[in-house]
């Protein structure tokens, strides 16, 4: 060996041995900044099927339905077809011009600085959700299933439920699991709630909440989109309920190479919003590739709107049989890794429903309008068992 690959060797080797270890931490970002937002929305949809399906007390299911058409022009779903898919449009614009309202107004509090109005808002829902809706839904399983229960200390129990779910999720003193796991909580006790909507309004709902935020989101004067421009000027932390994990770069491998600054060039940063985004992080790299140096941690943010309605498409199916609650299941984790896929490539705030909403109906009508009934003709005929 001559003395010039002597001089060489050594090198090489090392440069090999920063790119193999350049390469674990990409792949250990990646999958940990996937399962980190996946793992809890998957858990999330599955427990509110469950809910959905468990607790299903015929005396509570009229009474509820009722609640329900306040938001509602038609109370009831037609006889024919056509007409149920008419009435159930005019109920959906109904709902998200609603939720538009609300939205703005909760952007105008934003702007002129109306900070303890706004989260005294958010507080009050936050209480509501869990003090008086987990309550009442206790109550119904409590009478669905008969066994005992006092009324005036479950009704304490979740009262105090409710205040500890407020501090946790807007203090600063509970461990983080906990204000998750109370975030998770929410999404299915609203979930359970907007299941007893009509079939017909809730998949036209999905499909129009999946249209309303691309507008709100990709549009100048949309609603988010403004609630996120303010957030950047002010530099400031957008109001609302955020489920909002964090990677720690300790737990996992390092890159070896601690070359200075110079070279580095930033790759980009996400933003975290108020509900509807999925929320990227800042990696800087050389003008190489590599990755040279990282913070020591990276968020992910989902806002609770996007758990409620990917679980209330994963309940709603569920009640039709198992086959479309498997596929709409898959199919809403698939949308939402292409959503995180888009947003790693345009590097900026992206709707998280239409993906994963467009995709889930579309797969629902396939999978109950032709694979379970093919299935249950294979039953019927003895070729399924």
């Amino acid at each position: 060996m001559s003395q010039e690959d002597a001089n060489i060797s050594p090198s090489s080797a090392k440069e090999e041995k920063n790119l193999l270890n350049d390469s674990t931490y990409v792949i250990w970002y990646g999958v940990n900044h996937l399962a980190s937002i996946v793992i809890p929305v998957g858990l999330t949809m599955l427990f509110s099927a469950i809910l959905v399906n468990v607790v299903r007390p015929a005396s509570f299911t009229s009474a509820l339905e009722q609640g329900l058409t306040v938001y509602m022009v038609y109370k009831q779903e037609a006889d024919n077809t056509w007409d149920s898919i008419w009435q159930a449009v005019i109920n959906s614009l109904v709902i998200v011009l609603f939720i538009g309202l609300m939205t703005f107004i909760m952007v105008i509090l934003y702007k002129y600085n109306c900070i303890k109005v706004l989260y005294g808002l958010l507080y009050f829902s936050t209480f509501m959700a869990i003090g008086y809706t987990g309550w009442v839904i206790f109550y119904m399983a409590a009478m669905q299933y008969q066994f005992s229960c006092d009324l005036f200390s479950s009704a304490f129990i979740f009262f105090n439920l409710g205040v500890v779910s407020v501090i946790s999720i807007f203090g600063t003193y509970a461990p983080p699991l906990v204000k998750k796991a109370f975030l998770i909580f929410i999404s299915c006790l609203v979930c359970y709630l907007l299941s007893f909507f009509p079939d017909w309004t809730t998949w036209i709902l999905l499909i129009a909440m999946a249209l309303y935020d691309i507008c709100a989101v990709l549009t100048p004067c949309g609603p988010l989109k403004l609630l996120i421009n303010i957030s950047q000027n002010r530099d400031d932390a957008i109001p609302g309920l955020l489920y909002e994990t964090t990677l720690d770069h300790s737990d996992g491998p390092l890159p070896i190479d601690e070359t200075p600054d110079e070279g580095v060039i930033p790759a980009g940063e996400g933003v975290i919003t108020d509900g509807d985004y999925v929320a990227d992080s800042e990696i800087e790299m050389e003008e190489g590739g590599k990755i040279n140096r990282i913070f020591e941690k990276e968020s992910v943010s989902l806002g609770l709107g996007d758990f409620i309605f990917y679980s209330l498409m994963v309940s709603k199916a569920s009640l039709a049989s198992s086959v479309p609650f498997v596929f709409v299941f898959v199919i809403i984790l698939t949308g939402l890794l292409l959503t995180m896929a888009f947003l790693s490539v345009l590097e900026m705030a992206l709707p998280a429903l239409p993906f994963s909403m467009i995709l889930g109906v579309v797969t629902y009508a396939l999978t109950y309008f032709v694979v379970t009934a093919m299935t249950n003709q294979f039953a019927l005929n003895g070729v399924l068992f």
